[in-house]
């Protein structure tokens, strides 16, 4: 009956009021009818179901439902573009509070977005003015929020890896898309409004009504998966997924970040779901009672479907991407085959320890997480021991004893009384924490120097392989250039010929005639049987010294290395290089063993700063360098990178003292004390020549007394030389005045003095000249920049 009153609200305008309290009214035709006045415009009508069997709605709603559907009417006229998606990313892209692009959409929610619009009564969306949604977005707040972003762009734009960089190129060509508008939760509900589950003005609990408006208007249903697939997990989205398939609207699955199915989600049912709040779960459990769905028929219809439908859409992307990626994607997956294989036997009450070896050594050869690993590894060595045991491996003593299990890489204790023959005796068993961390430390190194090796063997490769290209272009060329050379000739030949012929006789005509298509006959003849010769010529034997056939020896194909996985590898035990160093300092291991992985973690240090580091850094690790025994080849990088750096401070502190021979000590104890003043002001001077350049002193040349030249002779690689400029000192900077009558003042015995190397100045020279004679303005506005900052004259 219900239905037909909904009917006739939505044709005559002339009902005002529907006063339907106490009758049998179930959730069923409250939704229906409550889905009626959403697509109605008129907001005079009165609609009350109080005393009705419906458990969507609190009472207060049920006063008057028509509230309930102006709240989802407004709230299906909220959305958010896709070029917005990407002006969010941007702007809060370098916030402080949360690190955008690893968190979750519900940090997003809760750090940026909420503290961003309260007080404001209204959601993100509210301030941007976009068009009515026509997609409505199914995504997990527990996804990363990259995989929602780049879920719409793709969805968008239709770009399978689309950047996050709106700039790019790629976007030149669909520029248009990014206004397509989407209803994405987070972004067009009000995170500060909390109004309780069931209630008329309550946003949240209301999205099938959105979704059914989007349908009305033709619009579909966007599903994002995210990297670790928690959509399955949440009752939400489940519940969304069932009234997409029950109204048949328009479904499209898309990846944000595309990743293999993780086996543990591909058994997951409803039973298995969860959802921020009791409320929420009540709400949807009696929104499926009513629909009359169990939970076998939930999983049957939408949770198996939807599974089947994300494996489908993930082999039709899987095809698409490039066979980089798809080397990734399947080392992933067998990733996470060994997790769950190695899990799951640790799990097991009446686990076997061949299997659990087995599960970690396929753990270690796909280089399963650490953590992981090492407490399978540390359950085998328990079985171990347990297993001795009970054996009678032990004839110990109680309290006495050790035992070393084959991967010795965990602090294992084990007490346990044995019951043998005779009496009860207690079984301690212990494994050096000393042992363990100097085997973890030196296994780090090992590895360090192993990917080194690989990535200059990638290298090499690398080399051979641009040198082989270039080669096979240079002998392309050449072949080219001899066809075209032999083509000239023979048609150079041919005119001489043909000139030949035109001045004999016609009897001696014919004679030379036959006489070239005779020679190049035998000429084609000739080479067809080099030819045969060649390829009839026996392979894999070659003649020695005394003329017999030998095998040809073949080389082995160099096996190529992938450059990316080593690096990867590289960089995660880097990490582990330097927790493996702290706890060998902790347990006092080898002073050997310590200096080596230092000097390990301080070459790949120079690396980083090589690649973009301040002077100061590479002056100090310079320093550290010569303390630890780097190479003398590592160092001169290093000190030529400094030497060609900006800026740099030298701080001299107290004065050097002066060189006096043992012969002469008792003629300085004699000397007259004006003279020591006289030698002590000397060393205290600088001794260096300057000419003022613009606001900074340029040294001209350095004498060889004084506190310049003591520090050049007392650090070979970081000197002084003429050519730098003087920019600072104690405190003065960039006032050649100032610093004239600074030098001018007595010497102190505290120092410090800030230099400009030359190198950089003639850099910066350099583009100036280059910008004024090309007359480049822009190049030569920033360059005149550049030179006043270098005090350039």
């Amino acid at each position: 009956g219900l239905l037909g009153l909904a009917g006739a609200v939505a044709t005559h305008e002339g009902l005002r009021s529907l006063a339907l309290e106490d009758n049998q009214i179930t959730d069923s035709a409250a939704l229906r009818l409550v889905g009626t006045l959403t697509r109605v415009e008129r907001r005079d009508l009165v609609c009350n179901l109080i005393g009705n069997p419906v458990k969507r709605f609190n009472q207060v709603s049920l006063s008057n439902v028509t509230l309930v559907a102006e709240t989802a009417k407004k709230l299906s006229l909220c959305g958010i573009a896709a070029r917005h998606m990407f002006k969010f990313w941007t702007d809060f892209s370098a916030s402080r509070d949360v690190d955008i692009e690893t968190a979750s959409t519900r940090a997003i929610v809760e750090k940026i977005i909420r503290p961003y619009l309260e007080n404001k009564k209204t959601s993100f969306s509210g301030f941007l003015h976009a068009p009515i949604p026509m997609v409505h977005v199914v995504h997990s707040w527990d996804d990363a929020f990259q995989d929602l972003v780049l879920g719409v762009i793709q969805h968008a734009t239709g770009i399978l890896e689309p950047s996050l960089d709106l700039s790019h190129v790629m976007y030149r060509r669909c520029h248009e898309a990014l206004d397509k508008v989407y209803f994405i939760d987070a972004f067009c509900v009000d995170q500060n409004v909390r109004e309780p589950v069931r209630d008329a003005f309550c946003q949240t609990d209301k999205f099938d009504l959105v979704m059914d408006l989007i349908r009305c208007r033709g619009g579909e249903i966007l599903y994002i998966v995210g990297r670790e697939y928690s959509s399955l997990t949440r009752s939400w989205c489940l519940f969304e997924t069932h009234y997409a398939f029950q109204e048949c609207i328009k479904f499209t699955i898309y990846f944000g970040l595309l990743r293999p199915f993780p086996r543990k989600r591909k058994g997951l049912n409803l039973k298995d779901a969860q959802a921020t709040s009791e409320e929420d779960l009540s709400l949807i459990n009696d929104e499926l009672e009513m629909r009359g769905v169990g939970l076998a028929g939930f999983d049957k219809a939408v949770t198996k479907v939807l599974k089947a439908q994300i494996a489908d859409r993930y082999l039709e992307l899987f095809q698409l991407v490039p066979l980089l990626s798809q080397q990734e994607l399947e080392w992933l997956d067998s990733q996470d085959n060994a997790r769950e294989d190695l899990l799951a036997v640790m799990a097991d009450e009446h686990r076997d320890m061949d299997d659990l070896k087995q599960c970690i050594d396929v753990g270690v050869q796909v280089r399963l997480e650490r953590d992981t690993v090492d407490r399978a590894k540390q359950l085998h060595a328990r079985m171990l021991l347990a297993a001795s045991v009970r054996r009678g491996d032990f004839a110990l003593r109680p309290g006495q004893g050790t035992f070393r299990d084959e991967y010795d890489e965990a602090d294992v204790k084990f007490d346990e009384d044995v019951a043998r023959e005779g009496p009860k005796r207690k079984v301690v068993i212990h494994i050096s924490r000393k042992k363990l961390a100097s085997e973890k430390l030196t296994k780090c190194v090992e590895t360090e120097l192993k990917c080194r090796e690989l990535l200059k063997k990638a290298r090499e490769q690398e080399r051979r392989k641009k040198e082989q290209k270039e080669k096979e272009e240079r002998e392309a060329k050449a072949k080219a250039d001899e066809e075209q050379r032999q083509k000239e000739f023979l048609a150079e030949k041919l005119r001489a010929h043909n000139a030949s012929m035109a001045s004999k006789p016609k009897k001696k005509q014919r004679a030379f005639e036959e006489e070239p298509v005779r020679a190049v006959a035998e000429k084609a003849q000739s080479q067809e049987e080099s030819a045969e010769v060649v390829k009839a010529k026996p392979k894999g034997k070659k003649k020695g010294k005394t003329g017999e056939e030998q095998p040809e020896e073949h080389e082995e194909e160099e096996e190529e290395v992938d450059k990316n996985m080593v690096l990867r590898e590289r960089s995660t035990n880097k990490e582990e290089l330097s927790k493996a160093l702290a706890l060998a300092i902790e347990e006092k291991v080898d002073e050997e063993e310590i200096l080596a992985a230092k000097r390990i973690i301080a070459e790949n240090r120079l690396d980083d700063l090589l690649a973009g580091g301040g002077p100061v850094e590479l002056r100090d690790l310079v320093v550290e360098g010569r303390e630890l025994g780097l190479s003398s080849e590592r160092l001169a990088v290093a000190i030529d990178a400094f030497r060609c750096a900006a800026e740099y401070d030298l701080d001299w502190g107290a004065p050097p003292e002066g060189k006096k021979g043992s012969d002469n000590k008792k003629a300085a104890q004699e000397q007259d004390p004006e003279e020591d003043d006289e030698e002590e002001e000397e060393l205290l001077e600088l001794g260096i020549d300057v000419v003022q350049v613009g606001q900074a002193l340029l040294i001209k040349s350095i004498a060889r007394t004084g506190r310049i030249f003591a520090w050049n002779q007392a650090n070979p690689d970081l000197q002084v030389e003429a050519g730098d400029q003087l920019i600072g000192m104690n405190g003065i900077l960039e006032s050649a005045i100032r610093l004239l009558d600074e030098m001018e003042k007595p010497p102190e015995p505290e120092l410090r003095i800030k230099f400009r190397r030359r190198v950089y100045a003639e850099f910066i020279a350099a583009d100036l000249s280059a910008a004024v004679q090309g007359e480049d303005f822009p190049a030569l506005k920033y360059a005149v920049e550049m030179a006043k900052q270098a005090n350039l004259s």
